[in-house]
């Protein structure tokens, strides 16, 4: 009677240390199965974050692949609790909570990434087309890039629209792109200069500023979209404002520690110098040289310190 009992506990045992490993060496069809699933999952949720939200990369890669890791444990979890000596003690919900349990987390990833990216898809988009706009140039290929760089433009003023908060290194990698297209010269220079004055507008729509906390700050509000606060007079040092709804020309003059809030910022191609300058909810019109697209790239990529010393051309 004892040998019958140590027998069958041996069994039941054995049985519970196959179901970890039935699942690999002898369960063909149900293993395949799960994989195959977890492959599916895997190919659906990169191409929807792919073709509807723009995403790709390594991070995607690794949230899919996380989602077929959580499949396939759902997957041996199942055949565990089936293959168990008391899996008829078990109850059937057990196993349909489970599942819907899974499927909640894959929607709640899909929801979360629809949430955080789907109106930055433009920008990754963007991105991409500004990346093979330089690859055209290195290769000779001109004209692709004029078309890549143009389709670029049109999907950043999309962006534009919406004020969802933007990784700043998107407008660093950007504007480097932007200055090889620029360098090119020709027909190029001049998609290059457009782009990077509406990357500079964009980049503007994303400032904020809390004026109540900036009590040391003068704040100049004109009174009409036509008036500006300081006119150019060379040399003239502006420091500690805030000049909000104004049209201000912004050469002939030193600003420092200045924020522009819902202006038109004006510049006509001379001398000026910035030091902690920002920009907020502002448009730009400014001569279309070289100096012109520097202060753009400060206004999209503020570091501190701009400096036009002289006037230049075209």
């Amino acid at each position: 009677m004892l040998v019958s009992s140590s027998s069958n506990t041996q069994r039941g045992a054995s049985a519970e240390h196959s179901t970890l490993f039935d699942f690999f060496f002898q369960r063909t069809s149900y293993r395949w199965g799960t994989y195959s699933i977890a492959a599916l999952v895997i190919f659906i949720y990169g191409a929807f974050n792919e073709i509807a939200l723009g995403r790709a990369g390594t991070e995607v890669t690794q949230e899919a692949l996380t989602l077929g890791a959580v499949v396939l444990v759902v997957g041996l979890i199942s055949h565990a609790v089936v293959s168990h000596p008391k899996a008829s003690s078990i109850p059937r919900s057990y196993g349909i909570s489970l599942g819907f349990a899974s499927c909640v987390v894959v929607v709640a990833l899909l929801i979360a990434n629809t949430h955080d990216f789907s109106l930055t898809a433009k920008d990754v988009a963007a991105q991409d087309d500004l990346m093979r706009a330089v690859y055209d140039v290195e290769h000779g290929k001109v004209q692709a890039a004029t078309k890549a760089t143009r389709k670029a433009e049109t999907l950043i003023a999309a962006a534009a629209q919406s004020d969802m908060a933007v990784d700043p290194a998107f407008f660093v990698d950007a504007t480097k792109s932007i200055a090889k297209l620029h360098n090119k010269g020709g027909d190029l220079r001049i998609e290059a200069f457009n782009l990077q004055q509406q990357l500079a507008a964009y980049r503007s729509t994303l400032g904020q500023v809390d004026v109540g906390s900036l009590s040391n700050y003068m704040h100049l509000v004109c009174s009409s979209d036509k008036q500006e606060w300081f006119p150019p007079t060379k040399s003239f040092i502006v420091t500690g404002a805030i000049v909000e709804g104004c049209k201000q020309h912004i050469d002939e003059l030193q600003w420092h520690d200045v924020i522009f809030v819902n202006s038109r910022i004006i510049y006509r191609g001379g001398p000026l110098r910035f030091d902690n300058v920002t920009f907020v909810n502002c448009t730009f019109s400014v001569e279309r040289n070289d100096d012109g697209f520097k202060l753009l790239q400060y206004a999209t990529t503020p570091d501190g310190l701009l400096e036009i010393v002289s006037k230049t051309s075209g």
